[in-house]
């Protein structure tokens, strides 16, 4: 809940069940709009949501939507 403060406590046995859990979260969210590699380009607005950017690893510039799972395997997190 947003504005409640709390502790997240994590027993030394879930550790690793955690690591694996943000690392298939990470993933899952594999997305250009979340990849480091990533430089946004200014564009007009798409009706579709869409963005524009700049792909550092493969020199393209490309559309996506920010919401697909796109699963390159280029992906890097911010």
């Amino acid at each position: 809940m947003p504005s409640v403060s709390g502790t997240y406590v994590c027993h030394e046995e879930g550790k690793e069940a955690r690591k694996q859990s943000k690392k298939n979260f990470d993933e899952m969210d594999a997305n250009c709009n979340t990849c480091k590699n990533l430089m946004r380009v200014h564009h007009e607005k798409h009706k579709d949501g869409c963005l524009e950017g700049v792909c550092k690893i493969h020199a393209v510039r490309m559309k996506f939507h920010p919401d697909d799972w796109m699963g390159n395997e280029c992906w890097e997190p911010r």
